[in-house]
């Protein structure tokens, strides 16, 4: 079901914190129904088109019950940016769910658009290595525009 929540707002302004009262999830969940917003579910959609996300990896998280958030079933969390060193565009974060090699592929969830690249190298205290493990803290360089690189930006591993 798509809820059209705060309709009179910018969806990008939105707030998507709390979006559906407690006895609404517990109704969805009894009923085995999926909750999500029409943004969320624009967000998906534009995924597949600009990332060619597989369908599968977009219809697998929309048959889930409760609220339904807007990341594909192909994405793993790994961790939020950190730190931002802008001289050199790198981005700092604990690697919390999963490891990470060089050629690995990550996502930075932006608000509207999820933005893709290749991890091209790692360093762990200023030291360059091919792969870490959960719990390290790393710096990696990215893409990303420096306006987009803000702290608290989800960081997702593409499997």
């Amino acid at each position: 079901m798509c809820i059209p929540h705060q309709r009179h707002i910018p969806p990008i302004d939105r707030n998507n914190q709390n979006l559906f009262r407690k006895e609404i999830l517990a109704a969805a969940e009894e009923q085995s129904i999926g909750l999500i917003t029409c943004f969320d579910l624009f967000r998906l959609a534009r995924g597949i088109i600009v990332n060619n996300w597989p369908t599968s990896a977009v219809q697998d998280v929309l048959y889930s019950v409760g609220h339904i958030p807007p990341v594909p079933s192909h994405y793993q969390f790994v961790g939020t940016i950190e730190k931002h060193i802008r001289v050199n565009n790198i981005i700092g974060f604990q690697l919390q769910t999963a490891e990470l090699a060089v050629d690995d592929k990550i996502s930075f969830d932006l608000g509207l658009d999820y933005h893709e690249e290749a991890v091209e190298s790692i360093e762990i205290d200023n030291n360059q290595v091919n792969h870490a493990n959960v719990g390290d803290f790393v710096g990696i360089k990215t893409t990303l525009p420096k306006h987009q690189i803000q702290k608290r930006v989800r960081v997702y591993k593409v499997l």
